[in-house]
């Protein structure tokens, strides 16, 4: 008798988990015959529910639910587990687990159906965080992927002292050094000596959290001269740098079309100046952008009385149309224009004036020359 007591004392009140036992009479009929405290306290049922039908202490959906599960145990003589949620008695909702097993009598009867209901929120809880955390963690390495190897800029890392500790596919490929022969060695080793006091000066203000952008021209390791612009921007972890982070865009090219650009604008300018004709730079929209000096000698008006008006600027009305239809074609298809069409001399008066021009890109080059 006192086994029977304490056990039913450590049922009733020694357990966390809820506990119900639940008597088999006829098919498909359960009776609850015991719960715990714990179970009470959860569901908000009270011991008024020993002997009552499963289906009449229970709103029917989650009466016909546990029934279903009741008669699998019972029928299979197996335990059972599954996950459920449940609405305890302070309106919250929580995540259980369920193990339902089958207690038999002598001729191999289920008689009972004793439910461990254990609450698992707090654990599925962090189970969700680790999973949002694993997925977070891949996002990372995707964006770290995306915006570090996969840049078509040219990026590495150095720690305090110097040394390479990463580099991605554009800097092995910029620089001409493989990443195996480059990581954990000083990045100066691989910088042109002509450069080498300048990186190291920018190096130094970056690591006193001052970050660095500038320009070189330099060679890398196949002997190619190259022009880069060059970014450092300190790596700071809780406070203190730990490194610099490098991004470096390959200009060359740019700054190649520049230097080429700027060569050609003066050749053409020394040719301009020094021409007895009209040259003069027309824009997309059929303004003049460019007027020679020549003129101020030719048409008796300064160069800047033309700047910014239109190219029928001080043309006879008649040759209007002439002069615009072989703009636009010109602007259309590339075509050379020739025409000779009537232009205002300030004291002249009209004078008539053969036309030649060359679109170039988005401007049309026009060389005017006055027809005696």
């Amino acid at each position: 008798m006192l086994n029977n007591q304490l056990l039913n004392q450590v049922l009733m009140s020694g357990f966390d988990s809820m506990v119900f036992v639940m008597r088999i009479e006829g098919e498909g009929r359960f009776v609850y015959e015991f719960i715990n405290e714990s179970a009470m306290r959860r569901t908000g049922l009270t011991e008024n529910v020993i002997g009552k039908n499963l289906l009449d202490a229970l709103p029917e959906e989650q009466a016909v639910f546990l029934l279903n599960k009741y008669k699998q145990s019972a029928q299979e003589q197996k335990k059972i587990s599954y996950e459920d949620t449940f609405h305890a008695n302070d309106d919250e909702e929580y995540i259980s687990e369920t193990n339902l097993t089958p207690l038999l009598n002598e001729l191999g009867e289920c008689t009972h159906i004793v439910a461990v209901v254990r609450d698992i929120t707090e654990f599925k809880e962090a189970e969700l965080a680790r999973e949002d955390s694993k997925r977070r963690l891949e996002l990372s390495k995707q964006r770290y992927k995306s915006l570090f190897l996969d840049n078509a800029d040219a990026i590495f890392s150095i720690d305090y002292n110097g040394n390479l500790i990463e580099v991605n596919n554009a800097f092995e490929e910029l620089s001409g050094y493989p990443k195996e022969q480059l990581l954990n060695q000083s990045a100066f080793k691989f910088v042109d000596s002509s450069i080498k006091r300048q990186l190291k000066k920018c190096f130094v203000q970056t690591l006193r959290k001052k970050p660095q952008n500038f320009e070189v021209n330099t060679y890398n390791a196949s002997g190619m001269q190259l022009d880069l612009d060059i970014t450092m921007t300190p790596v700071v972890v809780e406070g203190q740098v730990t490194g610099v982070y490098v991004v470096i865009k390959d200009i060359t090219e740019q700054r190649y079309a520049e230097r080429t650009l700027s060569k050609n604008e003066e050749r053409f300018r020394m040719i301009a100046e020094s021409s007895h004709d009209l040259i003069t730079l027309v824009d997309g929209e059929g303004m003049i952008t460019y007027a020679s000096p020549s003129y101020g000698n030719v048409l008796g008006y300064s160069p800047e009385h033309y700047v910014g008006r239109s190219l029928l600027h001080n043309l006879h009305e008649e040759d209007f149309k002439g002069v615009l239809h072989s703009f636009d074609h010109a602007q259309e298809t590339g075509d050379p224009i020739s025409l000779e069409f009537r232009q205002y001399h300030q004291e002249k008066g009209w004078l008539w004036f053969e036309l030649q021009g060359k679109r170039f890109m988005t401007i049309m080059a026009i060389f005017i020359r006055w027809s005696l």
